[in-house]
């Protein structure tokens, strides 16, 4: 996942990094459990959700191809190493009379960091991808731009099939509902820094 880098004068400096963005944004009350929700219930990426919303800020202009070229992008390095690692985590967690010998729970916080640096790794692609292809210069803020971004995303996704009670189209209604939430907790949160 490499891609030329952005010309320091061409980086819009109004535009916030995203990995910072992201930790920040991450932190508003509420929001992780509605992102943990679209990455446990759809197989999402929060990575990419967090992206629809700092795209959709800062350059909404990308086009339908360039947005779904720029998602597909990123599915295999997060299915194929952050995933894993995720999976591993997890069950780690899970084994209890393992993880109470020594030096276990130093390995599972060292796979934490090492999912951690994926998702680093995968955010640092795509802000420097997203400010290529709109040559570095950020605009305002568009929230349709956030549910195109998303819309396209979700298109994307494979894990939107008929499963248990809900159809396809059911799952692709109830993922908007999520992503609606979770960008009203931004925006609630966006309103109340600015006052």
């Amino acid at each position: 996942m490499t891609q030329d880098a952005v010309p320091e004068s061409r980086i819009n400096a109004n535009v916030p990094d995203f990995w910072d963005w992201s930790l920040a944004t991450y932190d508003i009350s509420g929001l992780p459990e509605v992102l943990l929700k679209l990455q446990d219930e759809f197989d999402f990426d929060v990575n990419l959700i967090l992206w629809c919303f700092w795209a959709g800020r800062w350059y909404s202009s990308l086009s339908e191809n360039q947005t779904t070229d720029l998602l597909r992008s990123t599915q295999a390095w997060h299915k194929r190493v952050t995933v894993p690692l995720r999976s591993l985590r997890r069950d780690m967690k899970d084994m209890k009379d393992v993880l109470t010998k020594k030096g276990c729970k130093s390995i599972r916080r060292e796979v934490k960091n090492l999912e951690l640096e994926t998702e680093r790794l995968e955010q640092d692609f795509l802000a420097e991808a997203t400010q290529n292809l709109a040559s570095g210069v950020g605009n305002s803020s568009d929230p349709a731009a956030e549910h195109r971004y998303f819309r396209l995303y979700r298109q994307l996704c494979l894990k939107l099939e008929p499963a248990g009670h809900l159809s396809v189209e059911g799952q692709m209604e109830r993922a908007g509902s999520l992503f609606a939430e979770a960008q009203q907790l931004i925006n609630s949160e966006n309103r109340d820094a600015d006052v």
